[in-house]
């Protein structure tokens, strides 16, 4: 005997139960899910530290590079305070120094001896630096040529922050990634025929 179409449909939703629907909604939204979400994070490019009156940002313009390859950097300090605060640092060897270093490879900027100050007064201050992807010191006492590339691997943004007169916060590190430059070929040239000068 045959059974009418609307009795069959009829039958199967009254087999399926409110509890075996919503699994399977869910399992549908999940998969959506999985499907459209990003492969990974990224990296953030930027990094804002506070106190009372004061903001730093430090921005890079990529978190990853090629070995050898420099790094543009610009570091925002935000005065709110409507009053002037000292810098024990001398303007003339750069009011910051930014290197990369690893906690297997310490490579912090070296700190000289500071003998003089300036003044930062309120408003916005902008300073741009480029950050090397090489080691601080090389040659000399060190066994490494200069200049020295870092090697591969996974490394964070350190800084020589002065002091301050003021409570100006320290800015905070951010991830970088070296990566291997790919390998310089060099061209062959193809052998002349017999009696043929040579080129140049």
């Amino acid at each position: 005997m045959r059974v009418p179409t609307t009795t069959m449909t009829t039958a199967l939703r009254a087999s399926l139960r409110p509890s075996t629907v919503l699994t399977v909604t869910l399992a549908a939204v999940a998969m959506l899910l999985v499907t459209e979400a990003p492969a990974s994070a990224a990296v953030p490019r930027s990094v804002t530290t506070t106190s009372p009156g004061w903001s730093v940002t430090l921005e890079v313009e990529e978190t990853t590079v090629q070995v050898g390859r420099s790094i543009a950097s610009t570091l925002i300090v935000t005065d709110e305070t409507g009053h002037p605060a000292t810098v024990y640092s001398c303007a003339a060897n750069g009011v910051y120094g930014i290197n990369l270093e690893s906690s297997r490879i310490p490579n912090g900027p070296v700190t000289g001896a500071v003998a003089c100050t300036s003044t930062l007064r309120p408003g916005h201050h902008v300073f741009r630096k480029r950050i090397s992807t090489d080691y601080e010191t090389c040659g000399g006492a060190t066994d490494r040529a200069c200049p020295a590339p870092l090697p591969v691997g996974v490394y964070h943004t350190v800084m020589n922050w002065p002091r301050f007169s003021a409570p100006v916060p320290t800015p905070g590190d951010l991830t970088i990634r070296l990566t291997q430059a790919p390998a310089r070929t060099i061209p062959t040239s193809s052998p002349g025929r017999p009696g043929e000068p040579c080129p140049g």
